[in-house]
């Protein structure tokens, strides 16, 4: 019998994010189990969610703590 690959095993669940807040602590959570890539898909960068202090501790211990850490911001117009 084979195994489940390691995505299987790591499925997440979806959520209906209502609020501001909730959208920052999502990126929050995203941000701290990311493993080697964070892409961010933003018409404008929300200040209200990534120019926070929650959001900005995260990537940065995501960035220091990961040798070959990739962060990328992509606009999309």
């Amino acid at each position: 019998m084979l195994e489940p690959t390691e995505q299987t095993k790591t499925r997440g669940e979806r959520q209906v994010l209502a609020s501001v807040a909730e959208v920052r602590a999502a990126v929050v959570q995203v941000t701290g189990v990311a493993s080697r890539t964070l892409s961010i898909f933003t018409h404008d960068l929300e200040p209200e969610i990534y120019d926070h202090d929650d959001f900005l501790e995260t990537l940065k211990k995501f960035i220091l703590a990961r040798t070959f850490a990739r962060v990328r911001v992509l606009h999309v117009p």
